[in-house]
């Protein structure tokens, strides 16, 4: 996946899930495989498989395997920050917001992280960002700084990244009263600006 060659990403997948699966198919590779003691695909065989179709732009196979990972309870933030990226990538800014109104994570952030006394970062931040940053880009204010309100709504705690998307939106909006005013809240709450965001 990492190296752009899905297909036989895809192939290997088969093989760990395809019960029928037809060793010819991996020809090349045959040493490596064997239908006796086949590894068992887990969950981040599923999101590794689903992160790949997503890059492709295949977002119905994304989507058919989600559901396939769903049925096997196998869903978790990392799947639905992939389906949400690969939503916004096909600019399909309905199906993102509808995967991100029924899988966002419940976290608790008031519960620190185990030997921290930091909040714990939210599973879907990096989904709420890329729907924010693409509405942004599109020339939907409105929407992206609505998308910014909808995390706090639902316990995401927006990132640094997140506020530097919400400044990047104002500034493409002429709005630079209102990108000051949410970089100072950036500093009240403790989140220090990059040098992107300046």
């Amino acid at each position: 996946v990492n190296c752009g060659e899905v297909y036989r990403a895809r192939d290997i997948f088969d093989y760990m899930t395809d019960d029928d699966f037809d060793l010819s198919r991996v020809s090349q590779f045959k040493m490596l495989f064997s239908l006796e003691s086949r590894p068992a695909a887990n969950q981040r065989s599923y999101n590794t498989m689903l992160k790949g179709l997503a890059r492709q732009g295949e977002v119905d196979s994304a989507l058919d395997l989600a559901e396939r990972m769903r049925n096997l309870k196998l869903w978790d933030g990392i799947t639905t920050n992939t389906l949400v990226s690969a939503a916004v990538s096909s600019k399909d800014f309905h199906l993102a917001e509808e995967l991100l109104l029924n899988y966002t994570v419940a976290v608790d952030n008031d519960r620190p992280q185990r030997n921290s006394h930091k909040k714990r970062r939210h599973p879907n931040v990096e989904a709420y960002t890329d729907l924010l940053d693409a509405y942004s880009k599109a020339s939907r204010l409105d929407k992206a700084m609505a998308t910014l309100k909808l995390m706090r709504q639902r316990g995401v705690e927006p990132n640094q990244h997140t506020y530097s998307c919400a400044i990047g939106a104002l500034a493409r909006a002429k709005k630079v009263t209102q990108a000051n005013e949410l970089l100072r809240f950036m500093r009240t709450i403790g989140a220090r600006p990059t040098t992107v965001v300046y």
